[in-house]
Order: C-alpha cells, then sequence, then structure tokens
C-alpha cells in the first residue's frame, strides 16, 4: 500500500519560483509603479531597504509551502487539478479575505490589495499544480 509523504524537493524548488515570481510581479515590467503609487511611495523610498523583506519573503515561501504540502498528504491530494483547486481555497479563505480586511480597515485603496493579493494567488495556484502533481509516496508493507 502506498501513502503520500511531503516532497522535500518540490517544496525547496517552489520557495525558490516564489521568490522569481515576487520579483517579477513588483519588478517594473509588471506592477511597480501602480504598486508604488497606491502605496504613496517612490523607488527613492526603497533605495536604502535592508535585506528583511527578502528574508522574510523566503521565510513564508517555506512555512507555506510545507503547510500546503502536509495538508495535500492529509487530504491526499494526488493530481494537479485538486492541489490547485485547495491551494485556491487556501488562498481565498486564509489570505485574500484577510488581507482585504487589513486593507479596508487601513484606508487602502482595492487596487492595492488586488495587486499584493493577485501575486498570491498566483504563487499558491503553482504550488497546488506542483504538489499536486509531483508527489512522494511511502510504501508500507501489509505482510502481518
Amino acid at each position: 500500500m502506498k501513502t503520500l509523504k511531503v516532497n522535500h524537493a518540490a517544496v525547496w524548488i517552489l520557495v525558490l519560483i516564489h521568490q522569481i515570481i515576487g520579483a517579477a510581479w513588483y519588478s517594473p515590467f509588471l506592477f511597480a509603479e501602480k504598486w508604488m503609487q497606491l502605496m504613496g511611495k517612490s523607488m527613492q523610498d526603497f533605495e536604502n531597504a535592508d535585506i528583511t523583506p527578502y528574508i522574510i519573503s523566503i521565510i513564508n515561501a517555506i512555512v507555506l509551502n510545507y503547510a500546503m504540502a502536509y495538508l495535500f498528504k492529509k487530504l491526499n491530494v494526488e493530481n494537479f487539478m485538486r492541489g490547485m483547486y485547495y491551494a485556491f481555497i487556501f488562498w481565498f479563505a486564509f489570505l485574500f479575505v484577510e488581507l482585504l480586511t487589513f486593507n479596508a480597515f487601513e484606508l487602502r485603496p482595492v487596487g492595492l490589495t488586488l495587486i499584493d493579493s493577485g501575486k498570491s494567488l498566483v504563487t499558491f495556484l503553482i504550488s497546488g499544480l506542483v504538489l499536486g502533481t509531483w508527489k512522494k509516496f511511502n510504501s508500507i508493507s501489509t505482510d502481518a
């Protein structure tokens, strides 16, 4: 009998993918200018930024992908469609609604919420696709 187990290689590749998506998402080619405008910031505000946000982003990607891999194991997610389905539910219930609430109370523009949560939606769905597809199994002997 086979049982699912956490695929550590998939998790670590996803950590890297999350960083690449974040860098692209907030680059001048995509949403950097609109995001800064909605934040009321300019490039000069970020010129002397330290490494802390990058470290937090890496830790976030590690925690997110290990948690999702663990939940997929418990939910017996064995294909990319179910992986993406659950990833969407996790994103909507645990991230989007919460971020929308915080930003509403902070009087931030809805466009800012859409940019930030849109990046997360993409990373969650890619994680769901990869973790739902790239499976690892334990072989359990049924001889007793």
